[in-house]
């Protein structure tokens, strides 16, 4: 009887330790995920979605999410290249097309693509006037758009799209530029008529 007892004691553990395992090594997988396995600190393989165990002690697995994230990169004050100060501030949509290489290259893609817009944008329309800058924003985001790529192609990262969410002046500027647009509507108006004055009559 004590035997019988010592046996289901056992069971009772052996179960429970079964249950455990279970537990931390059967792993699922979304359709929109896929899973880095790292076996004692080496990439083993990608998984794909679906079911399946680890190894307890043994694996690991980084579970990374291929779907596309948009990221609101914090104006940045820029210089454009006739020293014009402007806050620009921009949104990114990127997604991960290489899961080993988005865990094993950078720690944290969100982190990294917004650390890298940010240190991009002023440099880059730095090397434009503010007139370029403003009639030709659609080109600007593709520039950067193409920048940030080349950068985040190494990361397993692809920039999808740039769009410039904030695009703001300083007061003085604005005041200056309220005041051009002003003298050049006064200079197309007396125009034609400083024209006609000046042609002489027969």
């Amino acid at each position: 009887m004590t035997e019988l007892a010592h046996w289901s004691v056992l069971a009772a553990i052996g179960i429970v330790v079964l249950a455990i395992v279970l537990r931390t090594s059967l792993r699922t997988l979304r359709e929109h995920q896929r899973g880095v396995v790292f076996r004692l600190g080496r990439v083993q393989a990608v998984k794909e979605p679906g079911v399946f165990f680890l190894l307890p002690l043994l694996q690991r697995m980084v579970v990374v999410d291929l779907r596309p994230v948009s990221i609101e990169v914090p104006a940045q004050a820029v210089r454009s290249r006739d020293h014009v100060a402007l806050q620009v501030g921009a949104a990114i949509a990127f997604r991960i097309v290489d899961p080993e290489k988005a865990v094993t290259k950078v720690d944290d893609a969100r982190a990294a693509i917004s650390r890298l817009a940010q240190t991009t944008l002023g440099p880059m329309l730095g090397q434009y006037d503010l007139n370029e800058i403003m009639a030709e924003r659609d080109m600007r985001c593709h520039d950067l758009r193409l920048t940030l790529n080349r950068h985040a192609e190494p990361w397993g990262i692809e920039v999808s799209g740039v769009t410039f969410s904030r695009f703001d002046l300083d007061d003085a500027t604005i005041r200056a530029l309220e005041q051009q647009a002003q003298a050049e509507r006064l200079r197309r108006a007396q125009g034609p008529s400083t024209t006609q004055a000046n042609t002489p009559t027969v």
